[in-house]
């Protein structure tokens, strides 16, 4: 029998009990107290089994981590450096190192969450009245003849803190006259109870109380002097008139102009439709025109076989002029005109077949109301017409 002994080699890392931690510490510590304690263990024996601990360097607030904890190498105990102010560090996250003494050394890391809660550590600050920022009286004036509910000032404060911790409300802890004035909780709207009169004291004086909901409580107070004077409300009550008079001269001009532009509107309307009847009036009693004689002599051509053609529909009312090349359709025009008008006007109507132009020609000079008047005498007059 041979007895065997095994070696142990490094062949485990450490290993923490979670990989993350979550601290919650509240703010104004003492500062050397302990924050958290880590362990990590390794399945090695002997010197491979030994654990130390470090935090990896990092920087919180462009600051190094190491100036804000430290930690026990030998236990994982981590300890704060100074006190921590909620309203300027809500959180931030060490690194720990868990390594064994083995060669080669073996490690492992964890990442710790610290969470700084607030603490009720910031009393109420005053932002308006203004003046009792600089810890002054602040003076406010008020008419003898204001009605109950007037509005006098407002205190206005905030709180650093946050939560119900930044909770705030107030309260008229004294007064000249308590019967006169109310202060809203949560608000610090400063209001009259009822009407003031001749009795009352010209010069009041209020201290009003500001807390927060926090745990202790903290509080502050201003100084409000309230200083009743006669006939306050007259400038305010003489401005208001004077701007009521330029606003009814401006109503005024509006309605003129309002005016003005619907008469205009009725007018251009009563024109139009009086065109349009006068349009549609010798429009019936002209005929339907759609070319003129003027556009139809632009248009000649010697070459053309140019056919005429009456109406058939009793007296004279139309004529149709029908042309055509060899090149192309016959095409047809119509002259809509009355017996004594002097102007011919031209339609495009179909094409059509030819048909014999001296026997139109005849019986155009046979009908027409002017026995003088001829279609050959008036073709000789245009061409020597434009031969001159």
């Amino acid at each position: 029998m041979i007895p065997v002994s095994i070696s142990d080699v490094n062949d485990n890392a450490p290993i923490f009990t979670q990989p993350s931690y979550n601290v919650y510490l509240k703010e104004n510590g003492v500062p050397g107290s302990i924050l958290y304690s880590v362990s990590a263990s390794d399945l090695d024996f002997g010197e491979n089994a030994k654990v130390s601990y470090s935090i990896l360097d990092s920087k919180v607030q462009d600051v190094s981590v190491s100036s804000y904890v430290y930690i026990n190498s030998d236990n994982g105990s981590i300890y704060s450096m100074h006190s921590f102010d909620y309203e300027k560090l809500k959180v931030f996250q060490i690194q720990v190192q868990a390594k064994d003494q083995g060669s080669p050394s073996l490690s492992s890391n964890t990442t710790i969450h610290v969470f700084i809660l607030d603490q009720n550590d910031n009393a109420p600050a005053v932002i308006y009245p203004s003046s009792a920022i600089l810890g002054s009286l602040s003076h406010q004036r008020m008419s003898r003849s204001a009605k109950a509910g007037h509005l006098v000032t407002k205190v206005t404060a905030v709180d650093a803190d946050s939560g119900h911790n930044a909770w705030i409300s107030y309260k008229l802890a004294e007064a000249t006259d308590a019967s006169l004035f109310t202060v809203n909780l949560y608000t610090g709207e400063v209001r009259t109870k009822r009407a003031a009169s001749e009795q009352d004291d010209s010069s009041q004086r209020l201290l009003i109380e500001i807390k927060d909901d926090g745990e202790p409580v903290q509080s502050a107070t201003v100084t409000v002097s309230i200083l009743l004077e006669e006939g306050l409300h007259e400038p305010i009550l003489d401005l208001r008139q004077k701007t009521a008079e330029p606003s009814r001269k401006t109503g005024r001009i509006t309605l003129y102009l309002i005016l003005s532009l619907a008469s205009v509107s009725v007018l251009s309307l009563v024109t139009f439709l009086i065109l349009a009847v006068k349009c549609m009036r010798n429009s019936s009693s002209s005929g339907s025109c759609c070319m003129r004689r003027s556009d139809c002599d632009n248009y000649k051509n010697p070459n053309r076989n140019m056919q005429i053609q009456l109406n058939t529909d009793g007296p004279i009312k139309y004529v149709e002029v029908l042309g055509g090349d060899m090149m192309s359709q016959s095409q047809s025009f119509r002259s809509c005109m009355s017996p004594m008008s002097e102007y011919s006007d031209f339609t495009l109507i179909k094409p059509s077949s030819t048909t014999d132009f001296t026997e139109v020609i005849s019986v155009l000079d046979a009908s027409l109301p002017d026995s003088t008047w001829t279609f050959e005498s008036q073709q000789v007059s245009r061409q020597n017409m434009a031969t001159v």
